[in-house]
């Protein structure tokens, strides 16, 4: 999964190089992409939406609440 995500990144990285000067100066970020930044990209979305933060510890597969309060505070 994570090189199939990595290659999704790179591919977009590559189009929008190629489409004008403002986006190729945002797509050094996707060379940093990876499975774990949307993961922790959705973690971080769910509680600014008002999701459940069992919800979100459930769905980050955490065993422990805990462990989701990074996501919680950001």
């Amino acid at each position: 999964m994570h090189k199939i995500v990595q290659e999704v990144f790179e591919r977009v990285a590559k189009r929008g190089e190629a489409l004008d000067d403002e986006l190729r100066s945002r797509t050094n970020i996707l060379s940093t992409a990876s499975a774990h930044w949307l993961r922790h990209t959705a973690g971080s979305n769910m509680p600014g939406a008002e999701v459940d933060p069992r919800f979100v510890s459930d769905n980050l597969g955490h065993e422990f609440i805990l462990a989701t309060s990074l996501y919680l505070q950001s």
